[in-house]
Formats: C-alpha cells, sequence, structure tokens
C-alpha cells in the first residue's frame, strides 16, 4: 500500500480525477433537485469520497478545503474529521515523512470512530516492516486480525484483503513463533492450497528447534508448490546437519538452484546454494564438483555489496581469501564489485578476515 503512495500523481490521474470529481458534483446537483430531503447526505458522500481524490492528486490544500466544505454543512463530524486525519498520514507517506505519519496512524487506531481502521492498520504494518521493527509491526498485525474477525466473516476479509503468509512473516520476524503455528493452523482449514502458509508453519517449527514437525509441513509446502527454493534449502540443511546424509543434501540443493534459475531477487540465496554445494561436494569426496560450485559462488558474487559478503562469510577467513585469491584473478569482475579505484570498501573487504 505504502508503494503505491511513494509515487507522484501523472498528469493523466490528475485529469482523471478532476474530471471525475466535476462530473460527480453536477450528478449529486440533479440528485439534490429529485430528492432535496436527501440534499445533506448527498454533499457530505461527496466530500468524503473526494478525500481520497486528494490523496490521489497529492494536493493537500485540496484537502483543507475540502475540510472546510464540511465544516459548514456538518461542524464537528468525528467520522470525517477522522477520514481527513487517515488522508493527510497518506499523503506524509508520499512525503517521505514516516515517523510523522506513523504518530498519526497511531492516533488513529486508538480512535473508536475511525473510518477504514483495516487500512490505518495496514499502513501502520508495511511502515513498521519498512523500518524494521517488526515488534511493533506485529502488535496491529494481531490488531488488524481482531478488527477483521470482528466486523466482518473471517474468511473472507484480511486472508483475501492483504494475505496470511504476509502476516506470518510478520510474526516470525518478531520471533512470535507459537503465534504463527497457532494461526496457521487455524486457517488451514480453509487455506489448504496456501502453500507458503504450511511453509511458515514449518519455519517456525524449525526455529522453536522441532526439526521433525517442521520437515512434515515443509513437505505439504513441497507438494502444493514443488517449487519454492527456500523449503528445498531447509530440506537440504536438515539432512546434512541432522541425517548426515549428504547425497540428499544435494540432491535438494540442486533443485533449489534450478528454481532459482537467474532471477535477480534469489541472487543471494543462489550464492549461499553454490556455496554449500562446494562444502558438501568436498565432504563427499568430489573435489572436481567441490571446485566446480566454488568457481559458481565466486562469479555469482561479483556484484554483491561488502555487507552482503560480511553476511555470507561471516568469520570464515579461509573463504574470505579464496574469493580475494579468485577476485584477483578477475580484475573485471573485482572493479564490478569495487569500483574503479577500490576505495573505502577494499579496505573494508582486506578488514573483514582481520
Amino acid at each position: 500500500m505504502i508503494e503505491s503512495l511513494q509515487k507522484p500523481a501523472t498528469k493523466y490521474q490528475q485529469r482523471k480525477w478532476r474530471k471525475f470529481q466535476k462530473e460527480t458534483r453536477e450528478a449529486t446537483a440533479q440528485r439534490c433537485k429529485q430528492h432535496p430531503e436527501y440534499t445533506l447526505d448527498f454533499k457530505k458522500a461527496d466530500l468524503f469520497n473526494f478525500t481520497y481524490h486528494a490523496v490521489h492528486l497529492r494536493n493537500e490544500k485540496l484537502l483543507n478545503e475540502l475540510y472546510e466544505e464540511y465544516e459548514l454543512l456538518a461542524p464537528g463530524d468525528v467520522w470525517f474529521y477522522n477520514q481527513v486525519k487517515l488522508c493527510r498520514a497518506q499523503l506524509r507517506i508520499h512525503e517521505q515523512k514516516l515517523e510523522e505519519a506513523i504518530l498519526m496512524l497511531k492516533d488513529l487506531a486508538s480512535e473508536k470512530i475511525c473510518p477504514n481502521r483495516c487500512h490505518v492498520l495496514m499502513y501502520l504494518i508495511e511502515l513498521y516492516e519498512k523500518e524494521k521493527d517488526y515488534k511493533s509491526a506485529a502488535v496491529y498485525v494481531h490488531a488488524y486480525m481482531d478488527n477483521s474477525d470482528r466486523e466482518y466473516n473471517r474468511k473472507k476479509t484480511w486472508v483475501d484483503f492483504a494475505g496470511l503468509p504476509y502476516f506470518l512473516e510478520i510474526l516470525g520476524m518478531a520471533g512470535e513463533y507459537e503465534n504463527v503455528i497457532a494461526i496457521g493452523k487455524d486457517r488451514l482449514d480453509f487455506l489448504k492450497i496456501e502453500d507458503e502458509v504450511w511453509y511458515m508453519i514449518g519455519l517456525s517449527y524449525l526455529k522453536l528447534g522441532d526439526e521433525l514437525r517442521a520437515m512434515h509441513y515443509f513437505t505439504e509446502a513441497m507438494k502444493l508448490n514443488p517449487e519454492m527454493p527456500e523449503v528445498y534449502v531447509h530440506m537440504a540443511d536438515f539432512y546434512w546437519n541432522n541425517k548426515n546424509d549428504f547425497r540428499t543434501a544435494i540432491d535438494y540443493s540442486l533443485k533449489a538452484v534450478d528454481m532459482c534459475g537467474d532471477d535477480p531477487d534469489f541472487k543471494h540465496l543462489r550464492v549461499m546454494l553454490f556455496r554449500s554445494l562446494a562444502n558438501l561436494y568436498k565432504l563427499a569426496h568430489d573435489l572436481n564438483k567441490a571446485g566446480e560450485y566454488r568457481r559458481k559462488q565466486f562469479e555469482a558474487m561479483d556484484s554483491l555489496s561488502v555487507f552482503d559478503l560480511i553476511v555470507l562469510f561471516g568469520g570464515d577467513k579461509d573463504g574470505m581469501n579464496e574469493y580475494q585469491d579468485w577476485a584477483d584473478n578477475h580484475p573485471e569482475a573485482y572493479k564490478d564489485f569495487l569500483g574503479e579505484e577500490g576505495g573505502d570498501e577494499a579496505d573494508d573487504l582486506e578488514g573483514m578476515v582481520d
């Protein structure tokens, strides 16, 4: 939701919304002539809807004018006042004034009268996620679910609108693994085909150290969607670390690599898989394959940042030295990674293994 607000309004959108507003006012004038007893209700409804137009147009001046016009019709209307406050918060998101937007939205969420409460809560979830404050985001995930369960048919609201896997991911990032499992299982009676729900439950069991239950849910996720590389990665880790079965771990890792393909979203995962395969083949005493996947790992790393390398290697001094030896013999890739002169990032790279 916040991504759409961060884009400026195009000239076409501006013309479209201004035309729509003009035509709506004309149509309302006609309805008022036909049904004068409903004139106030017609005008209030239009002004309420026009506040969304002000957001679409990224025009706070228009929003202020609408508020003043409404005040003349129905002064002190808390419902409309809070609607305007929501629109102001949306405009703050557009202006990248996120802290100000969060304060306004939190205040709205605490109000008894709150138009579009689910939107308010969803904005808070996304904003806190953007700031990587998952614990705060989780608070509003629970509030969103409670609000939807109270106001609507449970099976047709937040699950369809926002996506249960997204909410479970937020709760997982906040460390609420028990809640992920409980909520996920509770919804599986009507979400049996949702592979990501099975996956998130499995991941939560894994975080809690229950590998066997985790494998059950990963297996069910794979049945529903055989093309989830993350699931195969966890299966490979299980057979490597728990069963000491390198061959099965290799098979799962190779399947995960195939699923990643050339998708840029899987770049970091692909590097990690190549690294794991190099280590697995080494343990399986297949040094030719180990060398092949080590080279693939380094070739795939040519545009990763220093931070990515730190995450990847951590305190692995031998691995980092091996990468530097490879990069020294591949100057084009080294320049792509460090820039023409290397600079401060070259010093960072050297310092990683100190």
